[in-house]
């Protein structure tokens, strides 16, 4: 464990040496002009430079450090000696002091073990205030003031929930641990859902993580920053150029520049089985302690969508093909459901795969991923391959995404019907009538997108396919005109 307190050499134990060898040169002066002998002054330079030296490398060699866990003391250069005392063997902390530290706050430590155990005594600088932050780390283990009120308050040190309470920047790059808050190992007991979509099948697993089944890989379902309370993520995500995310959490093969976009053999060239670097700082949450920074073929695979150049299109309904393509509004409804706090923040999203000359892969707004200059700040989302056993272990229940409620309509800009007025067999429609249905991805949530559906052409409503209130399933007519000629 890394020191949170380590000893220093007060500067004005140099004093005295330093007024010896100031009053030597000052002899040495005088000695010449007034043709005196000069041994007293070559005395004091001698003896100034020699204390000098001595209190260096006294400085070099003498430190008190101090943990969570222990209290070191260390002695020597080349042949160095250390004794330790774990916090629960240490009985107290002396000190002493001379007229000039009582005057300025220096003196000597000395460490005071059970069964009678001491160290020799270490000059230190401001020595009361050492030995009183050393009990209190050793007492608290090495844990912080602010932290530990908060642990029993419930609120941390700035006033913010415990619970809300993510990880940091600075936290990340100094300990090299992070995860996503306090509660990052809590689940919510629950079944796992799935949901089997046109374009591959889904797992929310209900402890903050997502899978997707044909990948196998995991996802935690919201940005990195975010802190998870139990049952979902609070606070904002953190933003970082490109070289800090790959530092941290991963960074893949460069493949170098392929257009403005990847596709097919293209995107597979930037696999995490070709050539990945792990990431200085290890992520833990939901029990997993393996989650980095996705290559672009990886995060490719997170959104529920078909690209249009991809050829899987063909095999689908036209409105399948539309609706999941990635601006489809099934696919946004999908990725809404899966990733909520994701899709509420709208965060574009670094991959851990380079492309040279100052730029990376990364997601703008759309998918598949494009090439964007490093030096943007961007979130990232964190994954993990998930192995067969762990993908069979546990049950899951199918849940089905859902339009729930008549809107609103409008022509050529005007409304139509008013929000929350149903629609009537025999209202009139035109060219540019639009009619939304209220989409309902969650029960437990207020997140909320429109399903519209227009007619070019003028008509009259003849039949309404669905009762108001009524939830029906994507893809479903909404209600049936009979064009007017």
């Amino acid at each position: 464990m890394k020191p949170q307190l380590i000893s220093r050499l007060p500067w004005l134990a140099y004093l005295v040496p330093v007024l010896a060898l100031s009053a030597g040169i000052a002899t040495l002066t005088l000695s010449a002009k007034l043709n005196l002998p000069n041994l007293l002054g070559i005395g004091l330079v001698v003896g100034g430079v020699v204390g000098i030296l001595k209190l260096g490398l006294y400085g070099l060699t003498h430190k008190v450090m101090v943990t969570g866990e222990k209290i070191a003391a260390r002695r020597g250069l080349f042949t160095v000696s250390r004794v330790e005392f774990p916090a629960s063997a240490v009985s107290n902390i002396e000190t002493e002091k001379n007229l000039l530290g009582l005057l300025f706050g220096y003196g000597r430590l000395k460490i005071c073990g059970s069964g009678g155990t001491q160290s020799e005594p270490f000059l230190i600088a401001d020595v009361d205030h050492f030995r009183d932050e050393a009990l209190r780390i050793l007492r608290s283990g090495g844990r912080d003031e602010g932290v530990m009120k908060a642990e029993k308050q419930g609120v941390s040190a700035t006033g913010e929930s415990a619970e809300k309470q993510g990880p940091t920047l600075q936290s990340a790059r100094k300990q090299k641990v992070s995860d996503f808050g306090p509660l990052s190992q809590r689940r919510v007991p629950g079944e796992r859902k799935r949901f089997d979509f046109p374009v591959g099948t889904y797992f929310d697993n209900g402890d903050g993580t997502v899978t997707h089944e044909e990948s196998q890989l995991t996802w935690v379902r919201a940005p990195w920053g975010m802190a998870w309370n139990g049952s979902a993520f609070e606070g904002e995500p953190i933003l970082m150029d490109w070289s800090t995310a790959t530092r941290l959490f991963g960074e893949g093969e460069e493949i170098g520049f392929a257009g403005a976009e990847l596709y097919g053999e293209q995107l597979m060239k930037s696999a995490y089985s070709k050539g990945y670097k792990a990431g200085r700082c290890a992520v833990s949450f939901a029990g997993q302690s393996d989650w980095r920074l996705p290559t672009a073929a990886e995060l490719d695979c997170m959104a529920a969508y078909l690209s249009f150049r991809d050829p899987r299109r063909e095999q689908l309904p036209d409105w399948v093909g539309r609706n999941w393509s990635w601006a489809g509004l099934d696919n946004r409804a999908a990725m809404q459901r899966l990733f909520p706090e994701w899709s509420r923040n709208q965060v574009n999203l670094w991959t851990a795969t380079g492309v040279g000359a100052g730029t990376a892969y990364g997601f703008d707004g759309r998918f598949p991923v494009g090439d964007l200059k490093c030096q943007l700040e961007l979130g990232v989302m964190l994954v993990r391959k998930s192995s067969a056993a762990e993908l069979s272990a546990m049950p899951s229940m199918d849940e089905a995404i859902e339009y729930e409620g008549w809107t609103s309509a409008s022509r050529d800009g005007e409304v139509v019907f008013a929000e929350g007025e149903f629609p009537k067999v025999g209202d009139q429609v035109g060219g540019g009538d639009l009619f939304a249905f209220l989409k309902s991805i969650d029960p437990m949530s207020s997140a909320m997108i429109e399903s519209p559906q227009t007619y070019a052409r003028d008509g009259v409503i003849e039949e309404i396919a669905v009762a108001e209130g009524e939830k029906v399933r994507a893809g479903k007519r909404l209600v049936r005109v009979r064009p007017t000629q």
